[in-house]
C-alpha cells in the first residue's frame, strides 16, 4: 500500500472518530488501525495507481458530472465520504488479489483439461 493511502486511512478513521477510545475494545480497534495498514505498507500485495486509471474523459459529460458529485459528498459529508473512500481504497488491494487469484485457478484447470 502507498504510504499517502495508508496516512489517509489513518488520517480519515481520526478525523471521523476525533474522541480518545476510552474502553479496551475500541483502543485494540484504534492499534488495528494503524497496523494494518503499516504492514500492507510491506507486504507484496498490489494496489491500483490512480495514474492507471482511465476515467473516460473522451466525449461525454458523464464523468464531469460523476466527479462534481463527487466533489459534493466530500463538501457535504466529510467524515463519510473521506471513511469510505479510505476504507475502499484498503479493501481494494485484497479484492483484486482474490479475483487475479481466481483467474490464474480457472485458467490453470483450463489448461490442465486440455
Amino acid at each position: 500500500m502507498p504510504t499517502p493511502a495508508a496516512a489517509g486511512v489513518a488520517a480519515a478513521t481520526v478525523y471521523a472518530w476525533p474522541d480518545i477510545p476510552s474502553d479496551p475494545v475500541r483502543a485494540a480497534m484504534a492499534v488495528a488501525i494503524m497496523l494494518i495498514p503499516a504492514g500492507l505498507m510491506v507486504s507484496t500485495i498490489r494496489f491500483r495507481s490512480f495514474k492507471t486509471i482511465n476515467l473516460g474523459w473522451d466525449r461525454s459529460y458523464k464523468p464531469l458530472l460523476a466527479f462534481a458529485l463527487f466533489i459534493t459528498f466530500i463538501a457535504t459529508w466529510p467524515r463519510i465520504t473521506l471513511v469510505l473512500m479510505a476504507y475502499s481504497y484498503l479493501a481494494s488491494g485484497f479484492v483484486e488479489m482474490a479475483i487475479t487469484r481466481y483467474r490464474l485457478r480457472r485458467e490453470a484447470r483450463l489448461a490442465g483439461a486440455r
